[in-house]
């Protein structure tokens, strides 16, 4: 089964897509709008104003990622009892993989930007891509090695760790 046949994959995509872009917007914004509303980051080097700007994805996305868990926690089937064919850890679903797909795109959005402004890579942010990252991919092979849903080892979770 291809990504175009399965919809976990399509919502994790479509998710990472819209993420990054979303993203990029809110820093854009952030740039375009803040000399207005506060003159004093004028005063910033080129560096600080970059660090100031990356607040705002990295906020919204902290806050979009808390109320995606306690939806996933509270009201979602993944982990209702009426889900209990599969293990905890093996149950997905489309919400899920968007969920996932919305972290792995703030992601590539903040080690895009980390890449064109070196001044905001700290050891405490490579850490923390690293833990972050590692846990996305481990994610998607749960998923890939049997995860509940339409995949299986075999199936296009499979493909989709080996394009990388």
């Amino acid at each position: 089964m291809g990504i175009s046949n399965d919809p976990q994959l399509q919502a994790a995509v479509a998710a990472t897509l819209a993420s990054a872009l979303a993203c990029c917007a809110l820093y854009a914004a952030s740039r375009a709008a803040a000399p207005a509303l506060f003159p004093h980051l004028r005063r910033l080097s080129p560096a600080d104003q970059a660090q100031w700007h990356s607040q705002v994805p990295s906020t919204v996305h902290a806050v979009a990622a808390t109320v995606a868990a306690i939806y996933m926690l509270l009201a979602s089937d993944d982990f209702s009892a009426a889900s209990a064919g599969a293990p905890l850890v093996l149950r997905t679903s489309v919400a899920s993989h968007a969920i996932l797909g919305g972290s792995f795109g703030y992601f590539l959005y903040d080690t895009a930007l980390m890449l064109t402004h070196p001044s905001l890579i700290t050891a405490a942010m490579l850490a923390h891509h690293a833990a972050a990252v590692g846990s996305l991919v481990i994610c998607f092979q749960v998923r890939a090695r049997g995860g509940s849903g339409s995949g299986s080892g075999s199936g296009s979770g499979g493909r989709l760790l080996h394009w990388r």
